[in-house]
């Protein structure tokens, strides 16, 4: 699992490489996206492959955007 100052960190390098504004916009979005891979029904995860699992994690930084910059970077 990733966590939010793990999130932060690699958004704050990618920043100093290439450029634009630092910070959290969401937090409770940021959390929302880092949550969404490890979700479960009838106690089955949706996600269930590490495939699938990043591409839910990606689709909700991408969707809900809670980095103030680089959010398809980070």
């Amino acid at each position: 699992m990733i966590i939010e100052s793990e999130v932060e960190t690699l958004h704050e390098i990618l920043i100093k490489k290439f450029g634009g504004s630092s910070g959290i916009r969401d937090k409770e979005a940021l959390q929302s996206a880092l949550n969404r891979p490890f979700q479960t029904f009838n106690q089955k995860e949706l996600h269930a492959s590490v495939i699938n699992k990043a591409a839910a994690l990606m689709e909700s930084i991408l969707f809900n955007l809670p980095i103030v910059n680089c959010n398809k970077r980070t």
